[in-house]
């Protein structure tokens, strides 16, 4: 099994890219799963979104994650703001591949999907990631994709790119 994590701000595009990166994969033969934060999170709902809590919820993740091994691949898109819980994620999960999407807070904003960043700052939510909560960008992930950039079909050709290159994939 190999695991792709999408790691970012919200709006940055990580669950975009998982689920367009699922695709191609399924088209050359391949199983996968992908396991998206916000999905996760409401089967969790009794954490919230302090420091505490998201550190808990990527860690009840990373555990899920390295018990998948009937699929060739895990993609997992979830902010994981935190150096120290991707660090685990490394070194808990085999095969681990790291993408950081790199995206402007601004350009975040703009987007918006959730409207989490409009819920701020009216005043109704605290503990937003790149605002009043720390996102710490990785130290060395695997890849660094520019989705405010690239075209979502660009950021996939690169991602599978490396990941052909990284673990020597094979067509099916």
């Amino acid at each position: 099994m190999i695991c792709v994590w999408f790691t970012g701000l919200s709006g940055a595009g990580k669950t975009t890219l998982a689920v367009a990166l699922k695709e191609k994969l399924l088209s050359k033969g391949y199983t996968v799963y992908h396991e998206d934060g916000d999905i996760s999170r409401q089967k969790k709902n009794f954490l919230g979104f302090s420091h505490a809590d998201r550190i808990k919820h990527n860690i009840m993740v990373i555990d899920e994650v390295a018990q998948f091994e009937k699929y060739d691949f895990v993609l997992v898109s979830l902010i994981s703001p935190f150096q120290k819980t991707r660090d685990y994620s490394r070194k808990k999960i085999n095969n681990y591949f790291e993408i950081f999407v790199s995206c402007p807070i601004e350009v975040c904003i703009e987007r918006d999907p959730k409207k989490i960043y409009e819920a701020y700052f009216q005043g109704k939510i605290k503990d937003v990631t790149g605002l009043d909560q720390e996102y710490e960008i990785p130290n060395e992930p695997n890849l660094i994709t520019y989705s405010n950039q690239n075209s979502i079909k660009n950021c996939v050709e690169n991602i599978y790119g490396a990941l052909v290159n990284k673990f020597s994939l094979a067509e099916r």
